[in-house]
């Protein structure tokens, strides 16, 4: 058990090596230099997000029965980019399915 574990960080540190040698020093310059540039987004007030979660609520107590299929569409876009917007503007971390299954994995792995 302690061969195959040894053996898989070695070969994925083999893998990654690889990859770091093949890259172009120039390009990795350029972008180090615009990753600085990055403009972080400025969060979100109280009083703007009640109003993106007021104007969510307008929208689905609207009779949508009346409107056409692109006005629905449109709506559902806005709504998709309001909750964007407001889950953007939360802290906390956000752990995937995949990643939660293989940190569970390697945690196994390594305690028994």
């Amino acid at each position: 058990m302690k061969k195959i574990l040894l053996f898989t960080i070695v070969g994925a540190l083999m893998i990654s090596f690889s990859t770091l040698q093949a890259a172009d020093p120039v390009k990795v310059k350029k972008d180090k230099k615009e990753s600085v540039k990055v403009n972080k987004e400025q969060k979100l007030s109280e009083t703007e997000i009640q109003v993106l979660v007021t104007r969510i609520e307008e929208i689905n107590n609207m009779d949508k029965s009346t409107l056409t299929a692109r006005e629905k569409r449109d709506l559902r876009k806005e709504v998709r980019d309001i909750k964007d917007k407001v889950n953007k503007n939360a802290e906390g971390i956000y752990i995937g399915g995949g990643v939660l299954l293989v940190v569970i994995i390697v945690l196994l792995v390594l305690l028994l």
